[in-house]
């Protein structure tokens, strides 16, 4: 249903607007067209370490069992033609929703393996419901020129931010005692990229595109820890700490997309999407950063590589 509206919500706008009133409005574009639709994409992690540990010290839950799977999200971009060789596109796109749920037992009690000793509750058996949840924006403002017939050069500024949260709330068996743990991290991703986008097979009606970029990017990455406790024991529980780092980073995109022109001002594009990004801040990756030995204090890790691929549907209009 959400793939119908996009696509219908695209086409209406060039009906609505109207040829001359938005001739009028950007007389400095010979030609500007919108594309909307939906994106949909599975991640994939390459993690190893300990999430979970119960009493004495064993893994309950590894980092190499988070699997976020896959969401889907919305695509809009604008195009405009300033002459034959050159043209301006804004971007956006957001995908929310990647998620992973788990509920795990310690027989010894359980909870996160941070510095000394770990929180959560030990001493008895107990349950920890974990939720994991992540979600990424991109914003791109760029040109293209095209110096050659079938290829364009793509230049601009990119902005991705990438937000994670890693959720546990540990109950014991026998108590009413709980402890509620978060760790946060906020990626902001600004800076430069070039690519390039080629008509690789033309017949008719129909296009074969191919579409690389990639750049060079400052990542300011904010990371956070709070633990709550309730109950007779650990009722005093109330701890938190922040940090941020800015560290470089990269970003690569590449897509391979078949178009059909269904009329002369409306296209059909149906695109495989690959998106890398290095030395993010995940949220699990701050339990070893964070160290309760004596004032609360958590570090910021900037050594993960997610990456991204799935595929999009989009209307393209050709408004004038």
């Amino acid at each position: 249903m959400k793939l119908k509206s996009y696509l219908f919500a695209t086409v209406v706008v060039g009906f609505c607007l109207g040829t001359n009133s938005l001739q009028a409005a950007f007389p400095f574009f010979e030609s500007l067209e919108v594309r909307s639709g939906a994106i949909g994409l599975d991640r994939h992690d390459d993690r190893e370490g300990m999430i979970l540990r119960d009493n004495p010290v064993k893994s309950v839950l590894d980092r190499s069992e988070l699997n976020l799977g896959s969401s889907a999200g919305w695509e809009l971009s604008l195009l405009g033609h300033l002459n034959e060789k050159h043209a301006v596109e804004v971007r956006y796109f957001e995908i929310n929703d990647f998620d992973f749920k788990t509920t795990r037992e310690g027989i010894g009690g359980i909870g996160f393996p941070v510095t000394p000793g770990g929180v959560g509750i030990f001493g008895a058996t107990s349950t920890a419901d974990v939720n994991y949840t992540s979600g990424m924006s991109n914003v791109e403002v760029g040109g293209r020129w095209s110096f050659h017939e079938d290829i364009q050069l793509l230049y601009g500024i990119r902005h991705i931010r990438h937000r994670e949260q890693l959720n546990g709330f540990v109950v014991p068996y026998g108590f009413v005692d709980t402890t509620d743990v978060t760790f946060r991290a906020d990626n902001q991703l600004t800076g430069f990229q070039l690519g390039l986008d080629s008509l690789l097979y033309e017949f008719g009606r129909f296009r074969l595109e191919g579409l690389v970029k990639a750049g060079i990017f400052n990542n300011h990455a904010k990371t956070s820890y709070r633990a709550i406790g309730t109950g007779p024991f650990l009722g005093s529980l109330n701890e938190s700490a922040t940090d941020r780092d800015d560290v470089a980073a990269f970003a690569g995109e590449a897509q391979l997309t078949a178009a059909v022109a269904i009329t002369d001002w409306l296209s059909i594009r149906a695109s495989y999407q690959f998106l890398a990004l290095t030395n993010l801040a995940t949220a699990d990756d701050q339990i070893l950063g964070t160290d309760r030995s004596g004032p609360v204090t958590t570090a910021t890790n900037t050594g993960e590589c997610p990456i991204y691929q799935g595929l999009s549907l989009m209307a393209e209009v050709r408004l004038f």
